[in-house]
C-alpha cells in the first residue's frame, strides 16, 4: 500500500516546503497531492487556502521537479463545479506537458447532495475523459505523444459510477471507515476489476496516546499509533491501494516518519 502527502497551496517555492517534500520522498512517500480551493470560498489567506495558487500550475512544477525521481503528482480533487470541462481538460494537458510529460493522478469531483449536482459531475466527467482520451478528435486537440492522466472519480455514489460509464481508473475517497469502503468497492470492481482505491485521510497523529481515536475540531481525526495500524490492516483487506496523508497543520518529521513506517510494516 502506497502513501502520498497532501501539500498546502501556499508558498510553493519556500525552502521549508521543499525540505518537507525531500524528507517525505526519502521516507518512501510515492506521491505528492494538491487540492482545489476555489477563489471566493471563505476568507483568503487562511491555512487551507494557501496563497491562492492554481493547483494545476503547481502540479506542473512539482512533476517537472520530482517526476524523474519516480514521484507521482496528484490532484485531490479538481472541482467539477468550478471549471468548465473543456478548460479543465486543456489545463490538465498543459500542466502535464509542461511538467515533463509524466501522467498526473487526476481526481475529479464535487459535492453531489442534489440530483442536479450529481448530473453536473457526471456530464463534466464524461467531457473531460473524452477530451483526454482522444474520444473527440474534432473538438479537442492533444499534443503528439500525449499519455492521458490516470483519472479517479471522487465519489462513492454508485449511480454516479454508472452515469460515468465506469470509465475511472480508480476511486478517490475521503472515507476512513473500511467497512463502508468495502461495500461500495465490491460492486464497482465488477465493472472495474483493477480498481485503485486511494483514501484521503484528514488526521492528526497522537504521538502520546496510542489508543486515541476521536473527531476533533474541524472534523480532524485524532488518532494514535495503535489505531493507525488497525486502520491500515483493515484498508489492506478492503483492497485499498494507497492513502493520502493530510494533516491540519504542517506535519513534522516525527509524524511523516511514523506514517511511512506503519505503512511499510502493515501495508
Amino acid at each position: 500500500m502506497k502513501v502520498g502527502l497532501m501539500l498546502p497551496l501556499g508558498r510553493p517555492w519556500a525552502s521549508d516546503e521543499a525540505d518537507r517534500i525531500e524528507r517525505a520522498l526519502a521516507l518512501g512517500y510515492s506521491s505528492l497531492w494538491l487540492q482545489e480551493w476555489p477563489v471566493g470560498v471563505g476568507p483568503p489567506g487562511s491555512r487551507d487556502h494557501g496563497s491562492g495558487h492554481d493547483p494545476l500550475f503547481y502540479a506542473s512544477s512539482l512533476s517537472r521537479e520530482y517526476g524523474a525521481r519516480g514521484a507521482q503528482v496528484g490532484l485531490a480533487v479538481i472541482r467539477a463545479d468550478y471549471r468548465h470541462p473543456y478548460i479543465t481538460a486543456r489545463a490538465v494537458v498543459s500542466a502535464q506537458t509542461f511538467g515533463g510529460g509524466y501522467p498526473l493522478l487526476l481526481g475529479l469531483g464535487m459535492e453531489t447532495k442534489t440530483p442536479e449536482a450529481a448530473e453536473q459531475l457526471a456530464q463534466t466527467w464524461q467531457v473531460v475523459h473524452s477530451c483526454l482520451y482522444a474520444e473527440q478528435p474534432d473538438a479537442f486537440l492533444l499534443p503528439a505523444g500525449f499519455a492521458p492522466p490516470r483519472m479517479f472519480l471522487a465519489s462513492g455514489k454508485l449511480d454516479l459510477w454508472s452515469a460515468t460509464n465506469y470509465l475511472a481508473d480508480g476511486w478517490l475517497t475521503t472515507r476512513f471507515d473500511p467497512r463502508q469502503i468495502s461495500s461500495i468497492a465490491e460492486p464497482i470492481r465488477q465493472r472495474v476489476p483493477h480498481l485503485d482505491i486511494i483514501v484521503q485521510v484528514f488526521w492528526r497523529i497522537d504521538l502520546v496516546e496510542p489508543d486515541a481515536l476521536y473527531r476533533g475540531r474541524g472534523d480532524v481525526l485524532q488518532i494514535g499509533e495503535k489505531r493507525v495500524r488497525e486502520l491500515v490492516r483493515l484498508w489492506r483487506e478492503a483492497g485499498v491501494s494507497g492513502i493520502i496523508s493530510y494533516a491540519p497543520e504542517t506535519p513534522g518529521e516525527d509524524q511523516l516518519k511514523l506514517v511511512a513506517d506503519i505503512m511499510q510494516e502493515e501495508g
